[in-house]
């Protein structure tokens, strides 16, 4: 139960320090932010490997993968 308490907090502060940066739509190259906890309904791995999440843009309204601007680059 304490374990699971720990988990929980460690991915609550992950979760909030991705939303920190915006994303960028693909297709309007609007940025825009999400809230921490609609990061819990996404794959978080694909976010902090790819730097890319399927979302959807509240400018355009259409879902895409969109890129994430705290990845840094090489």
């Amino acid at each position: 139960m304490i374990w699971d308490i720990i988990r929980l907090d460690y991915w609550i502060k992950e979760y909030k320090s991705t939303a920190e940066k915006p994303f960028v739509c693909p297709n309007c190259g609007g940025e825009f932010h999400k809230k921490w906890y609609h990061m819990l309904f996404r794959r978080y791995t694909t976010i902090r490997t790819f730097g890319k999440a399927n979302l959807k843009c509240p400018h355009c309204k259409t879902r895409d993968a969109c890129r994430w601007t705290g990845m840094e680059r090489i």
